[in-house]
This record gives C-alpha cells, sequence and structure tokens, in this order.
C-alpha cells in the first residue's frame, strides 16, 4: 500500500489568496489606473484578471491542452476537488501523456489540496465544513460541493478516505482544518488520524 507523505499539520494553517477569485463566478475590483510614469489616471482604463478556467468553461479540448502541458513541462501536478477515482484517471491520462513526450512517467510527482473535519457526527462535520468554507471564501457552495472537497467523520472514516487516496497514487496532501476550532482539530488530527497513517510507510 502506497503512502501520502502528512504535510497537513503544517499546511492546514496556509491560506491562497487567489482562490476565492476562483470560486466565485464573477467580481469586481474598484481603484485608479494610472500611468506608471505620469502617474496620471487614465480614464476609462480597464483591468481583467484571468484565473485558471474550469472545465466546463474550457472544455474537453481545453482540459487535454492542460494535461499536456503538464505532462510536457511540470515536475509534477497539484489539484484539487477530486475524488480518488478522479485523480487516479486524470493522473494516469498525465502519465501516459508524459510517456508519450518521451518523459519518465514515474518522475511526476502528485499532490492533493483538500480539506478535513474530524467529528465522529460525519452530518455535522460536512455542515461546520460548509459554514466554514462559505465564510472563508465570501461564497455559498452547495452540500455536495463541500462533501466532494473534504474528508469528514470519525478518525476511522477519515482514515479510510485518507488512505483511498493513497491507493488512488497520491503521493502528498495538504490539508486544510475545515473547523473553528483548528487548535483541536489539529489535536485530533495529530493524535487520532495522522499516527494510523504513518504506519501505512
Amino acid at each position: 500500500m502506497r503512502s501520502v507523505r502528512l504535510v497537513g499539520p503544517i499546511l492546514a494553517l496556509v491560506t491562497f489568496t487567489a482562490l476565492p477569485l476562483a470560486a466565485q463566478g464573477s467580481g469586481s475590483v474598484r481603484g485608479q489606473i494610472v500611468d506608471s510614469v505620469t502617474q496620471q489616471a487614465l480614464a476609462g482604463a480597464m483591468v481583467t484578471i484571468v484565473g485558471t478556467p474550469r472545465a466546463a468553461q474550457i472544455g474537453a479540448q481545453g482540459v487535454e491542452r492542460s494535461l499536456r502541458r503538464i505532462a510536457r513541462y511540470a515536475d509534477g501536478w497539484m489539484t484539487n476537488k477530486l475524488s480518488p477515482s478522479e485523480f487516479a484517471e486524470q493522473f494516469a491520462r498525465i502519465r501516459a501523456m508524459a510517456r508519450e513526450e518521451g518523459r519518465d512517467p514515474a518522475a511526476l510527482g502528485s499532490a492533493l489540496y483538500h480539506n478535513i473535519n474530524i467529528n465522529e457526527d460525519r452530518q455535522r462535520a460536512l455542515e461546520e465544513s460548509k459554514s466554514f468554507l462559505d465564510t472563508y471564501y465570501t461564497s455559498k457552495f452547495s452540500p455536495a460541493f463541500v462533501e466532494g472537497w473534504t474528508v469528514a467523520g470519525s478518525p476511522a472514516q477519515c482514515i479510510a478516505e485518507l488512505r483511498d487516496y493513497a491507493e488512488a497514487g497520491l503521493g502528498h496532501i495538504a490539508l486544510r482544518l475545515t473547523s473553528w476550532d483548528q487548535r483541536g482539530q489539529l489535536k485530533r488530527f495529530l493524535a487520532e488520524v495522522a499516527p494510523a497513517l504513518a504506519g501505512d510507510r
């Protein structure tokens, strides 16, 4: 059985400031655009911020081009919001493309940015995760979306879900604690979840 390198306790407190924009359909920024030399305001100037497009926006060909770039140029692939089976399918595709590009597919690393909430009541863990993520991203995620992006439940349930990712070929995972009790969740993770996974190595 493969093991997941546990970087979650450290990365659990790291945030990505660009992700809130990606989570929204649109947004706006107010300010003034000025000429860098004269410092004079440029009337009517507009700025467009383009994020990473979602599969629904770019279609199958866009996804293939993205995976091809990873296979051709990257040292590895970090993703999020994928189930273990979706991860395995897409990473297998990237490795096949790497082979086509004359690269060693085994040399490509993989990582997943995911959430965790440890609570014997899985439904309450998911509800707290939704509240946390909705507040963090100033969004209103669907319960199904949150469930697909969160390992949740008792320590045994969380261990089983994390092992599913390891068995799917995942090399590294960065976990965010989606709970208002950050210290309590970190203590539970370190005491009740991480030791079981470390034994898989």
